[in-house]
Formats: C-alpha cells, structure tokens, sequence
C-alpha cells in the first residue's frame, strides 16, 4: 500500500524534510509519491471504500486473493 493521507504521516514530512536537505514538497512528491502512478496521498476513506466494496454484494467475487491498492507502486504487469 502506498502512503496515507493521516496526521501521523503529515507530522513526519517536516522531519524528513529537515534531514535529507529537502522541501517538505520534495518529499512528497519525490519520496513518498515517487514511484506511484497515482500523484496524491491516499486517503483513509479511500482505504475504508476498498473494504466496504469487499463486504459489500459487489464484492462477491473477492475470494481471498491479493487485492493491490497502492495506487500504481507496484506493477504487476
């Protein structure tokens, strides 16, 4: 999974930033989204939607194999 949009990651930006000599800006972009295809932090409803398509009817064919939500991370083919 990618990174999530919460208070603990938002409070570590600054610090991160202070130590690799960068923009809070530049970690975003570059560390936490750099290899991600989706250019935004993952939001915690946006986790939460993924679990209730998973228990919902509408995701009845949900088995038990991996389900990628890391927008775009990794790529798998």
């Amino acid at each position: 999974m990618g990174f999530l949009k919460t208070r603990l990651t938002l409070n570590q930006i600054p610090e991160q930033a202070r130590q690799r000599g960068i923009t809070p800006e530049d970690i975003v972009k570059n560390v936490m989204l750099g290899k991600s295809q989706v250019k935004e932090l993952m939001t915690p409803i946006e986790v939460a939607n993924l679990f209730t398509i998973g228990f919902s009817k509408h995701g009845k064919y949900l088995t038990g194999g991996d389900l990628l939500f890391d927008g775009g991370l990794v790529k798998t083919y």
